[in-house]
């Protein structure tokens, strides 16, 4: 079944009553349906929803149920799909309130909604309209493109790159001339000196390369169990808040008022001299998030992924020892250091061949939810003489739209028409082409 277009309205509350009386006897009373909603919603929908497998399949040839069974498969992985919706919902605050009135000898009283009439405010004014916004489809893929880097399981290479960097730049060198113990109580100052400035650094130094080894080693590692997995990752951008008036203070003549009396507007008549005035605010809230499958191989075959033990032995034996300028000699030929140097940018560079081609996604999605808050407010309504009543009222329209937008297997906005025969291949052996709904295109 393809992409469904579906829309729905009604009211957010049950209805409200109302009553007109004069001198404690009724004159009119009833009920008021208030704050309507309305949704679109634009989604994919099953055609197999109802039906049961064997329904499903029944009427199928071979090459039918062959493709409905690689489709199958693919969607083990992702049950999304792209996903639109946009929901409007007006909300007032003054449901019951009481006026009253006694001009002469009749008091006249009515107790019910006060409301502000928003679609005839919108109609009469020009304020920004919600889909404005929205974020375009360029926005989404660049939203996407971001979130995706920040998620990619590959995405530590730079910072592996970054570390191994510092590393390289801290790696210590022993000073020409040593100095065997820490110096006794008769030392001269020289000796205090070079071991203060000296031996004591160095220490530190050669501890530091070893904790930063060992926590290369740690990120390794987890390259190394995530390899052939589905990785999921979650991400999100900042949220942001914003706020701008749409409408500076106008007459709210005409804009806000109470139920007819026997189909008799009496809400300027009996109860306001003046109705005040409206000003409109606007607030948009936007949240922006990400959730993805990736998978990836990492072949062990590479040389330093067979070193790493040894490599943490020597590592984890440097931080182990006491330590003095001898036994710095003596934790090992600091040579190894060159050797690791070596086999780890290797293993870096080719993380970052693996991240070109090999991590794909089995699914992934961005999502952008975008909130805008329209507030009504009514102020300065001005009561005729021997009148009680409200003198201020606000309402609001809320609207809400929703949007999942799917990447490709690479990326958003990725051409599916330029992957290479390799990027073919890897997507066919993981089973993620020609699956429709899953990732087969952005679009």
């Amino acid at each position: 079944m393809p992409t469904v277009t579906t829309s729905r309205s009604g009211f957010a509350r049950r209805e409200e009553p109302y009553l007109f009386s004069d001198n404690g006897l009724k004159v009119d009373s009833g009920w008021l349906n208030v704050d309507p909603w309305s949704q679109t919603t634009t989604s994919w929908r099953t055609g197999g929803l109802y039906e049961s497998p064997d329904q499903r399949y029944e009427d199928m040839t071979g090459t039918q149920l062959r493709s409905n069974i690689r489709e199958e498969y693919a969607r083990a992985y992702d049950s999304g799909h792209e996903f639109s919706t946009q929901k409007t919902v007006d909300e007032q605050t003054t449901y019951q309130v009481i006026l009253r009135v006694k001009p002469s000898t009749v008091e006249k009283v009515y107790t019910g909604p006060m409301l502000i009439n928003i679609a005839l405010v919108n109609q009469s004014h020009t304020y920004p309209s919600y889909q404005s916004h929205l974020p375009s489809s360029n926005q989404k893929k660049l939203d996407g493109t971001k979130l995706w880097s920040m998620a990619v399981p590959t995405a530590s290479e730079v910072s592996l790159a970054a570390f191994l960097g510092e590393l390289r730049e801290g790696l210590p060198s022993l000073p020409g001339s040593s100095v065997g113990k820490a110096p006794g109580p008769h030392a001269s100052a020289e000796e205090y000196l070079n071991w203060k400035f000296g031996v004591v650094p160095l220490k530190q130094d050669l501890q530091n390369l070893a904790r930063g080894i060992a926590e290369f080693h740690k990120r390794v590692q987890q390259f190394r169990r995530d390899s052939g997995r589905n990785v999921r990752r979650h991400r999100k951008l900042a949220e942001t808040r914003t706020g701008s008036v749409v409408q500076t203070p106008v007459s709210a003549t005409g804009y806000i008022g109470i139920q007819r009396k026997n189909l008799v507007d009496v809400f300027a008549s009996d109860y306001y001299q003046s109705a005040g005035k409206i000003d409109v605010f606007d607030i948009v809230e936007t949240k922006i998030s990400f959730a993805g499958a990736y998978t990836y191989y990492l072949s062990e075959a590479h040389d330093f992924l067979g070193k790493l033990e040894r490599y943490e032995q020597l590592a984890n034996h440097a931080l182990g020892v006491e330590f003095d300028l001898d036994t710095a000699w003596e934790l090992t030929p600091w040579s190894w250091l060159v050797g690791w140097f070596s086999d780890s940018s290797s293993f870096v560079k080719n993380l970052v061949a693996i991240s070109n081609d090999n991590v794909v996604a089995r699914y992934a999605y961005v999502m952008h939810h975008i909130k805008v808050t329209r507030m009504y407010s009514v102020t300065g309504m001005l009561l005729k003489s021997g009148a009680s009543g409200p003198t201020s009222s606000h309402a609001f329209e809320t609207f809400e739209s929703k949007t999942r937008t799917a990447a490709t297997p690479y990326g958003f906005g990725f051409n599916l028409g330029t992957l290479s025969s390799t990027q073919k291949a890897i997507l066919g052996a993981l089973g993620i082409t020609r699956a429709p709904g899953v990732l087969h295109s952005a679009s």
